[in-house]
């Protein structure tokens, strides 16, 4: 493997998006700011949707965590 390159999507870590983390996802919100915030928000980074390859999301929904919704439920704001 190539360690200039990224795991996820191939593309050259000098051209990579800010904040990707190669895992093919982008850290927002306090996380990206602060390191040690327990909360982690990310989005799909970019180059990996651009190389071709699909993100797959994991973890908790905001309305899950904090109204104890799921997507099943089928009342939204």
């Amino acid at each position: 493997m190539d360690p200039t390159v990224c795991p996820s999507c191939g593309v050259k870590l000098s051209e990579a998006p800010k904040g990707c983390d190669g895992k093919g996802r982008v850290a927002g919100g306090m996380g990206a700011v602060v390191d040690w915030w327990p909360i982690k928000a990310y989005r799909e980074c970019p180059a990996l949707i651009s190389s071709g390859k699909q993100y797959t999301r994991k973890g908790q929904i905001t309305d899950e965590m904090l109204f104890g919704r799921t997507d099943t439920d089928q009342t939204r704001f």
